[in-house]
């Protein structure tokens, strides 16, 4: 089962948790997930919220809106973490409402299923200013940690017809032998660190 949460972010004001959906979760699971949830916000905190100004200059357009929004998916094979404006939200909300995948036609949820790109056991994959269409965009193998940034994708359903939405910017991280529930956090951490300095060498002199 999916499970999604909007978190708020006001870059002048503490983080607040906003919304959670998941029906399905003991005790002990909800206490991982909040745990999990901490861990994301203080990473995104120290790493992008609080960068110092020479850094942010680099960052992608959606983290200079003052107030931005972070949904994170998890499921058993992957976590993604995606930067949202106030209409991804209301996007986002109405699918997981009606018990829809946020990112309709993002990630291929078996091997078989085609996919435009497929990846394993690769690391700090920058997938930036993609447009896919009528097929989905990622299979995922193990232990694949990957970026994307500006990705529009769009995909037939027989709920909506054609459907279209954009990612601004998302971090995934796909688990392994190596990525794992005691190791996830790490390379997230270690992808955005990766990705910032990919941004500003790309600006360099």
């Amino acid at each position: 089962m999916i499970h999604g949460d909007l978190i708020s972010f006001n870059t002048k004001e503490e983080i607040s948790h906003v919304h959670s959906k998941d029906t399905a979760q003991t005790s002990n699971m909800s206490t991982n997930h909040s745990s999990d949830e901490d861990k994301i916000k203080q990473i995104v905190e120290r790493r992008l919220v609080r960068a110092p100004l020479a850094v942010k200059e680099f960052l992608p357009p959606i983290l200079s809106d003052p107030k931005f929004w972070l949904a994170t998916v998890r499921e058993k094979a992957y976590l993604l973490v995606a930067f949202l404006s106030e209409k991804d939200r209301k996007r986002i909300q109405d699918l997981t409402a009606q018990g829809y995948h946020p990112f309709p036609g993002l990630i291929a949820s078996t091997p078989e299923i085609k996919a435009a790109l497929r990846f394993e056991n690769a690391r700090n994959i920058l997938i930036e200013d993609c447009e896919i269409g009528d097929i989905y965009t990622l299979s995922l193998g193990k232990d694949v940690t990957a970026i994307l940034v500006n990705h529009t994708q769009s995909v037939k359903t027989k709920e909506f017809g054609k459907y279209e939405y954009k990612i601004p910017l998302a971090y995934l991280v796909a688990y392994g032998d190596e990525i794992n529930r005691a190791t996830w956090d790490y390379y997230l951490e270690n992808l955005i660190a990766y990705s910032i300095s990919v941004w500003r060498s790309g600006h360099a002199g």
